[in-house]
């Protein structure tokens, strides 16, 4: 129909923001700066599908945190609710994934069970349950998951 102007919005993820094209209709929708540039790849897809389908479990581990209290098992720093993330262990997620989606799985199979991306949807996703609890199960079964800073996640444990 036209686009009437662009903007800056806050996103449904906690201190995010993102592109919007305000449309001459009055909708809107989201844009991706980065996906625009570079297509993500089916296997980039698939992967953040996995990810979609673990949240819940992530979500519920998060529950357990007592925040102020419980320490970092890398810095031994405090955590608090803004400077933790959840991490995988034994299996860091990009392992356990490409374990799981080796021998029978084929990432194009798995792609065609991608959700079609739609108007201000932020999520991926598979569109198959049967295929989500397999992954969760896989998951639950081969890693374990555990409270540490931001700073531990994303920069010393990237070095290891």
């Amino acid at each position: 129909c036209g686009v009437d102007y662009f903007y800056v919005g806050k996103t449904e993820f906690i201190n995010n923001y993102c592109f919007y094209i305000m449309r001459t209709d009055g909708t809107s929708t989201d844009i991706s700066f980065t996906k625009s540039i570079v297509n993500p790849s089916k296997r980039s897809r698939v992967i953040d599908a996995c990810r979609t389908a673990i949240q819940p479990e992530i979500d519920k581990f998060k529950e357990g945190i007592i925040f102020g209290k419980d320490k970092c098992p890398i810095t031994g720093h405090i955590l608090i609710p803004s400077n933790t993330h959840i991490d995988h262990y034994d299996l860091t997620f990009n392992e356990l994934f490409n374990k799981w989606a080796s021998g029978e799985r084929d990432i194009d199979g798995l792609h065609d069970l991608v959700c079609e991306t739609k108007d201000n949807e932020f999520r991926t996703y598979f569109t198959n349950e049967y295929l989500i609890e397999d992954f969760v199960n896989f998951h639950n079964m081969n890693t374990h998951l555990r409270a540490v800073t931001k700073e531990a996640n994303l920069s010393i444990l990237r070095r290891k």
